[in-house]
């Protein structure tokens, strides 16, 4: 299957580099399967990016997802993670990404922020406005020194490119709103 889909795209003139898995979750195959289809990252669940088995690994954080936030079958998520199984507001989301992203800025590493366009069409004016206010941080941040962003395929490489700065293993997650 990941053969036939990354044949499907690089016919269609796309060079896949990274993939991340629906649910978030990595089965004990799914990283040497992609590094044999040419992928340069991964992207599950997890807390800390790494590089394994030639790949580099950059996990996004569950409460960092606007579907976390809004959509109900991500209640179990919430409740491992906030200790609520409620759905979050916009604004509530917003201000735990502008948080992370302060805290990402004091200790550094990678830290990714998830949006998906349906779930933000489906909350609405709320959910673009808390959308803004977070890539409004991230400007800001950048402009300050205080935070560097850049695509997933441009921060693989820089990590693959200093190996031994990523000596250690990435700290991923199991959770995935499957299984929960």
């Amino acid at each position: 299957m990941l053969s036939r889909a990354t044949d499907a795209m690089k016919t269609a003139g796309l060079t896949p580099a990274g993939f991340r898995p629906p649910g978030g979750g990595l089965t004990t195959s799914t990283l040497s399967l992609l590094a044999g289809q040419g992928y340069s990252y991964a992207s599950p669940a997890g807390e800390r990016e790494g590089i394994r088995e030639g790949l580099a690994v950059l996990p996004f954080r569950w409460p960092l997802v606007d579907a976390y936030a809004f959509l109900p079958n991500f209640s179990g998520l919430r409740e491992r993670f906030s200790g609520r199984s409620e759905a979050t507001t916009p604004d509530e989301m917003g201000r735990a990404m502008r948080s992370s992203l302060n805290e990402h800025a004091a200790r550094g590493g990678h830290l990714a922020l998830l949006f998906h366009p349906f779930v933000l069409a489906a909350i609405g004016e709320p959910g673009w406005t808390a959308l803004e206010e977070v890539l409004t941080a991230v400007v800001e941040m950048e402009r300050d020194g205080r935070l560097a962003s850049m695509r997933m395929d441009e921060a693989a490489r820089w990590m693959l490119d200093h190996p031994v700065e990523f000596s250690y293993e990435p700290l991923l997650d199991d959770a995935t709103w499957a299984s929960t």
